[in-house]
């Protein structure tokens, strides 16, 4: 059997140090022959591994390398945990290990039953199933949702309003804009005859400005009444869905004399999704 020759070592030394390197085939001196178990190894710096990785035990400095078990009290932050089927990346927040696991395109976030923060954009593609009891935790302070979320709110509030038409195409009396998606539209209103003779009043909310009533449901976004004098009037929230930017009208359409009444209202939406 041959002397085992390394670069930078003694010949038939028996230490390898950082520089060592084979510079011939090593040969086993049979087929069934196995190197020895090597012993406790230090690795100072950085190691590039081309093949496939089988280790049990590794140890670790920080920022290192673990193929440990999922027990994560041996690691600290920067860690990194290879197993079969995952890698995961190990921090420490002071109350337990946060532990990012990534497995098959899905990333999962065990952060000690502490939760987990995105400060970018968080992409969901299939269902989320937020806690049967705890739901989404809403805003804790007098804010508003930023424009595209659930919960954005858009309103206009006009008062003292008059009418321009009796007995013909419907007025309108106020407008806000809606981007796409799906909201709840409601219109809260007070009609002042301002010394006119009201005989029928028509609110409505609309998708369509003036004389236009195509998208009108008698019971929905449509009140009609014979009342005469001052009166007031609510339509409750009623589902309005656009595919793009859209403006919806509070009108009113009616007959009146001897004067000009006004409208005080508030026209308002929130989105729902």
């Amino acid at each position: 059997m041959g002397t085992l020759v390394l670069a930078g070592a003694t010949s038939g030394s028996t230490t390898l140090t950082p520089v060592d390197a084979v510079t011939t085939v090593l040969t086993l001196p049979s087929a069934t022959a196995t190197l020895a178990t090597l012993g406790a190894n230090t690795f100072t710096g950085n190691q590039s591994i081309t093949g496939t990785l089988s280790a049990t035990g590794v140890t670790r400095a920080s920022g290192g390398l673990n193929t440990g078990p999922t027990d994560y009290a041996p690691f600290v932050a920067g860690d990194v945990m290879i197993s079969s089927t995952h890698a995961y990346r190990i921090s420490y927040s002071g109350f337990g290990y946060n532990v990012l696991s990534i497995s098959g395109g899905i990333v999962t976030v065990d952060a000690g039953g502490l939760g987990a923060t995105f400060g970018g954009t968080l992409g969901v593609t299939g269902a989320f199933t937020p806690g049967q009891t705890t739901g989404i935790v809403g805003t804790t302070t007098n804010n508003n949702a930023q424009a595209g979320s659930v919960g954005e709110y858009v309103e206009s509030v006009v008062a003292n309003v008059s009418f321009t038409t009796s007995g013909g195409p419907g007025n309108n009396i106020t407008s806000i804009s809606l981007t796409a998606g799906d909201w709840d539209v409601s219109l809260t209103c007070i009609i002042e005859n301002n010394g006119a003779t009201i005989t029928t009043s028509q609110i409505t909310t609309s998708k369509y400005s003036g004389a236009d009533n195509t998208d009108r449901v008698y019971g929905s976004n449509w009140i009609y009444t014979y009342l005469t004098g001052s009166i007031g009037g609510t339509i409750s929230p009623y589902r309005v869905s656009v595919s793009s930017s859209q403006t919806v009208y509070a009108k009113w359409a009616g007959s009146y004399s001897a004067g000009t009444p006004y409208m005080n209202c508030r026209l308002s939406a929130r989105r729902v999704r």
